[in-house]
């Protein structure tokens, strides 16, 4: 396939990593023995670098491609253990407030889509936490986003309310 050619063309571990990020994403839709190929070599890349935000990010994003099988708890069980394992590496780490907001985020919606809505909610609020300390107003806006799904998916429509327009608040001021 194109994505096959374009990761045996791969020329650095960027490229390879990107390749397999597009290869994941098909991969757990459609050919999970693909899927799975793939998503080990993209560990074994990250881990072997060592760089500790590549190695969280690359979790991030095979959870985030796992939810696209929102309707599988299976696929939302392997998502939970990849971000989890994405925020044990982001937490033990310096510099990757970003990587556990992201991560944070996702387990929010993870719990969201397994029906564990106080969960999801709690999650999302340590994401809100991290991202007003960071000061990253596109973070802040997400995790304000995120907040308001998470209320209007428990029918809280008040408080999802409050929720988006506290993120459009942050919007506005920072002209985003």
């Amino acid at each position: 396939t194109r994505l096959q050619k374009e990761l045996a063309t791969a020329s650095n571990r960027e490229e390879k990593i990107n390749a397999l990020k597009k290869i994941i994403d098909h991969g757990v839709i459609y050919d999970s023995a693909t899927a799975e190929k793939s998503i080990n070599e993209a560990i074994f890349l990250a881990e072997e670098s060592r760089d500790r935000k590549l190695m969280a990010g690359i979790r991030i994003h095979i959870a985030r491609a796992y939810l696209l099988q929102a309707g599988k708890q299976s696929s939302l069980n392997k998502a939970e253990v990849f971000i989890n394992e994405a925020l044990k590496i982001s937490k033990e780490s310096d510099g990757l407030e970003r990587e556990l907001i992201m991560a944070q985020l996702t387990l929010s919606r993870i719990h969201r889509n397994s029906g564990r809505g106080e969960k999801a909610i709690e999650a999302n609020t340590v994401a809100i936490n991290y991202a007003n300390d960071l000061g990253d107003d596109s973070l802040r806006v997400w995790a304000y986003m995120a907040n308001g799904r998470n209320y209007l998916y428990r029918d809280e429509k008040l408080n999802a309310f409050k929720n988006y327009l506290a993120a459009l608040n942050i919007a506005d001021q920072t002209k985003h």
